[in-house]
């Protein structure tokens, strides 16, 4: 497998001249294909998804209470794995549209005109602003909430690290100890920009629709997110051990050496933390299991500390409660308030005029992505501007707009103008690239309650179709060794030179992946500064070699462009993870991987 990950690598890179949600491809779906075809441009994000046609529902759980589910989970309760139920029942109101039409290629332009959600804008005009056209409540008129997007590397490399050790304290399902590492959620909050003083409180959300809402300062009754929570003792029963038939897990490898009565010790205190890993290992990614239940604690969790420190009580269904510590329902049960699988916080309140995050329905893409947005009462501003054709000044329709970080993308429409709403404030670096033009990029600071201008002009030339120059800019001496051995190596066999054709066929489509969406683009600069040393090497005769860090930034790269690739680019990876499995991909290019 380690020839996969840098074979791959090269047929994406060495041929050198955005949350955008991918598309939900399941086994024999049809309609994927058909939007990309008639939307070539629009690969890759929002609208490439199963939200474009597919609607979300409610129905009353045994417990007489209403659960509202997003598309996803909508599809499998209704329509079931095993397509039990009927398609049709989760459409939305442009799902129809496209249904009646023909459900075609051509059915997309054909209801153009027609406003399938009712909300004044046509289909056409929502499609154009990325806005889905069978929601009334995502519009090309509704403002979002200032908001910034993290990735999981993102806040591991750049937010303070705590760790600590503590008891999770549930009701009925299994009390545990584990040490959870992440970043204090009040560090995030400030880093994201939360106006702190007008700041009401705190909600993160699961995409299965749970959420919980956490005081910011301590001295109410909800767990808070500023501050330190009273030293916990650590509690040991043989009685209650799992491993003797009891209900709490003494499992973890940080419970090792510790005894009964032992005070907890925790640098910087015990802290509410939104947790990446557990005892030393990445959380289990959520899932929606085959009762289309929540399962996995992943990629985050809020891990709240006990407010009032106390032992791991008994089941509350358990049969026999005469035991060291008998169910208590007055005690401090913190599990039942730690979210799992968080892909959105929002701050309260939220600006006045400004749209909601439908957590619903994009929250499986920041799972996928491993993600985490942070929305509502952030110190902000906007970034607007213009992009033209330098040599004639005419607008330039459809350029891509993209920040370097927070998730900031936008379109231009007809007259080349562009805006992007609810910046965090900070500095950032923007790539401007459209078909048939060079890329383009400059420095914006954004200031609060200001609107930065950022006008471009692009001159022709086509600079947009290389994946590499859109994501290493003007790293002229990374260029000039991948095209060293794109002509030394690639170029001195038939195969290699099939595969550098094939580079071509699919630049524009990688181009406008890595464009687009700041996690492929991020994931593409990362494996490519990995892999450069060993390029290097490999022209100087030493052959290629690769560590584990390596291979997991290429791996990182690769499995993220997979994901949102077309299915023609799709088919050429699958053709070309062939060739390397029965050998013909070694044997033609000559090369080998220690």
């Amino acid at each position: 497998m380690k020839k996969i990950y840098l074979l791959l690598l090269v047929m994406c890179f060495t041929g050198v001249c955005g949350t955008a949600n991918a598309a939900y491809h399941h086994m024999g779906e049809a309609d994927s294909p058909k939007f990309q075809e008639a939307y070539p441009d629009l690969a890759g994000t929002k609208l490439d998804s199963c939200t474009l046609c597919h609607r979300g529902g409610s129905y009353v759980d045994s417990s007489n209470k209403t659960r509202t589910l997003g598309t996803c989970q909508w599809c499998h309760y209704s329509y079931g794995y095993d397509a039990s139920g009927d398609i049709k029942e989760t459409l939305n109101s442009y799902g129809n549209d496209y249904v009646n039409a023909g459900r075609s290629t051509g059915a997309f332009a054909s209801i153009e005109s027609k406003d399938s959600d009712g909300d004044t804008y046509t289909n056409k005009q929502e499609i154009a602003a990325l806005a889905f056209p069978g929601d009334p409540d995502d519009n090309p008129g509704k403002i979002p909430a200032p908001r910034i997007v993290y990735s999981l590397d993102e806040i591991k490399n750049n937010l303070p690290l705590h760790k600590e050790f503590l008891l999770l304290n549930t009701n009925r399902s299994g009390d545990f100890y584990a040490e959870y590492e992440g970043v204090p959620l009040y560090d995030l909050l400030i880093d994201a920009g939360m106006d702190e003083a007008s700041t009401t409180g705190i909600a993160a959300y699961s995409p299965d629709g749970f959420s919980y809402v956490y005081d910011l300062n301590p001295g109410g009754k909800s767990y808070y997110v500023k501050g330190t929570y009273p030293q916990a003792s650590f509690y040991y029963d043989a009685d209650a051990d799992k491993a003797n038939g009891g209900w709490c897990d003494y499992s973890a490898p940080s419970c090792k050496g510790r005894n009964q009565g032992d005070n907890i010790t925790v640098d910087g205190g015990l802290k509410l933390i939104l947790a990446y890993a557990r005892d030393g290992a990445e959380l289990e990614q959520g899932y929606l299991d085959a009762e289309n239940k929540l399962n996995g604690e992943g990629t985050f969790r809020t891990v709240p500390p006990q407010l009032v420190p106390g032992p791991p009580d008994q089941l509350s269904t358990a049969a026999n409660q005469n035991v060291i510590w008998p169910y208590d329902k007055d005690a401090d049960h913190n599990a039942g308030f730690s979210e799992r699988t968080v892909v959105a916080i929002r701050i309260e309140p939220l600006p006045e005029g400004t749209a909601d995050f439908n957590w619903y329905e994009g929250g499986w893409g920041y799972v996928d992505d491993k993600k985490v947005i942070i929305y509502g009462n952030l110190k902000n501003g906007n970034i607007s501007g213009t992009v033209k054709d330098a040599l004639t000044q005419s607008p330039i329709e459809k350029a891509t707009i993209a920040a370097d970080k927070g998730g900031y993308s936008a379109r231009t429409d007809a007259a080349g103008a562009f805006t992007i709403p609810g910046v965090v404030v900070g500095s950032y670096t923007l790539t401007v690239s459209a078909s048939g033009y060079q890329t383009k990029t400059a420095s914006v600071t954004v200031a609060q309650d200001e609107t930065e201008i950022a006008d471009f002009s692009l001159s022709a030339g086509g600079g947009t179709t290389c994946p590499v120059e859109s994501v290493a800019g003007a790293d002229k001496g990374l260029l000039a060794l991948l095209r060293s051995y794109r002509d030394r190596v690639l170029a001195q066999s038939s195969l290699g030179k099939q595969y550098t054709a094939l580079y071509y066929i699919h630049a524009a489509e990688m181009t406008r992946l890595a464009v687009f969406s700041e996690n492929i683009r991020s994931k593409m600069a990362a494996a490519l500064c990995a892999v450069a040393p060993s390029i290097s090497s490999s022209l100087q005769g030493s052959g290629l070699s690769l560590n584990a860090a390596q291979r997991h930034k290429i791996m990182d790269c690769i499995q993220a462009v997979k994901k949102a690739a077309s299915p023609r680019l799709k088919a050429a990876i699958a053709q070309f993870e062939k060739d390397l499995d029965d050998g013909t991909l070694a044997t033609g290019i000559n090369s080998t991987i220690k």
